[in-house]
């Protein structure tokens, strides 16, 4: 019984310093990304990429005490396409031009459409409380803040959307989106982000185009296309770059938190790559490298392979897998082999590499012209 007790009473103090041990280290993570003083700030992020900084933003809003203060983070990317937690990947955008461009492709962990970033566009985070969540009011900031660089001859819109729209008053009724939003709610937090067209590269959100839209069917939730410009075009004879407009940002958001600032700056940079803030937001950022979750947890959808000759193969595609097949058309007396076929993808992981070694594995293209055509298919379009 002695040796139970003993037992039992260091486990209790184990437990207790574990947990003293984790409190301690989140501190000293929270510490490192904004002071210690309660109260509101803005944060720049000094990396580029982008699973670090969709890690941060939701580090910050899961782990940082947000009931008195309201956090503006902002950071630039590296090229990549950026889609909602509910969006399938191949209905948004041309999944292979982006990776064949180095161009990342990334599910985020909010809702919303799919978007385009480079080093052009500005990314601007609102994390708040889930009580002072406000899309309008944030939009608000961003409005006021860019009416005070004085563009040229236009004027700024928030639409119902809670998108942005620029006005070029030099010409009738041409208005272009700068900004959308998504949001992630949760029952202690919230974060409103959205992005701002600065001078981005508009030839390559071509790349936002899927080359398989009119061959998917889901119940996914679809982005709404609209005419995008930069706000470059726009620009006054005193010209400007992405760091005036981040200046202007922070002084819009300083002036309506002044009486609970927590910096002795208008701005403070924060590193990602910081070993300690790096290993405290690992878990997100390799969640967010992982095809499992950028393409893995794509709502369930069919897949139209059109064959020619009112012939198509229909693949279901669940979790990333191709869960089950349905073959349209006459095939005659080729149906049974291209059904024992089509048995080998049940399971798969949809992605090219993968079918490529599947078809190769099994000698599928030997089969008939129908495994021929889906081989140069997958090839040519995933």
């Amino acid at each position: 019984m002695k040796i139970l007790f003993n037992l039992k009473y260091l486990k209790n103090i184990l437990q207790k310093n574990s947990h003293n041990f984790t409190r301690n280290y989140s501190q000293d993570v929270i510490d490192k990304i904004i002071p210690k003083k309660q109260g509101s700030i803005a944060l720049v992020s000094l990396s580029n990429n982008i699973y670090e900084n969709l890690a941060l933003e939701n580090y910050i809003s899961e782990n940082v005490d947000l009931k008195n203060r309201n956090i503006l983070l902002m950071w630039v990317s590296e090229p990549c396409i950026v889609f909602g937690r509910h969006q399938n990947p191949w209905l948004e955008c041309n999944v292979k031009e982006a990776l064949e461009r180095s161009v990342k492709v990334v599910r985020r962990y909010s809702g919303g459409g799919c978007v385009y970033h480079d080093f052009g566009n500005l990314n601007i985070s609102f994390i708040t409380d889930r009580q002072r969540y406000d899309r309008q009011y944030n939009l608000t900031i961003i409005k006021n803040s860019l009416e005070r660089l004085n563009f040229n001859n236009v004027s700024f819109e928030i639409t119902p959307r809670h998108d942005i729209f620029v006005k070029n008053h030099n010409s009738v009724d041409e208005s272009f989106k700068i900004s959308g939003s998504a949001a992630r709610l949760a029952s202690k937090f919230s974060y409103h982000h959205c992005t701002l067209l600065f001078d981005a590269n508009l030839e390559n959100m071509k790349l936002l185009r899927s080359n398989l839209g009119d061959k998917i069917t889901t119940k996914a939730t679809p982005s709404v296309r609209s005419k995008c410009i930069n706000l470059k075009k726009f620009l006054p004879e005193e010209k400007f770059d992405l760091n005036e407009i981040i200046k202007m940002l922070c002084e819009q958001f300083w002036k309506v938190n002044w009486n609970n600032w927590s910096s002795d700056f208008l701005f403070q940079y924060v590193n990602p790559e910081d070993e300690l803030i790096k290993q405290a937001t690992s878990k997100f950022s390799n969640e967010l490298r992982n095809w499992d979750f950028s393409f893995g947890s794509t709502p369930k959808f069919d897949l139209s392979i059109n064959l020619g000759n009112e012939k198509n193969i229909i693949l279901t595609i669940a979790n990333g897998l191709i869960k089950d097949y349905k073959i349209v058309g006459h095939f005659y007396n080729e149906e049974d082999q291209i059904r024992k076929g089509l048995d080998f993808l049940i399971g798969s992981k949809f992605e090219k590499e993968n079918l490529n070694q599947l078809f190769i594995q099994n000698d599928l293209t030997s089969l008939n012209f129908v495994f021929k055509n889906l081989s140069e298919f997958f090839n040519n379009n995933i």
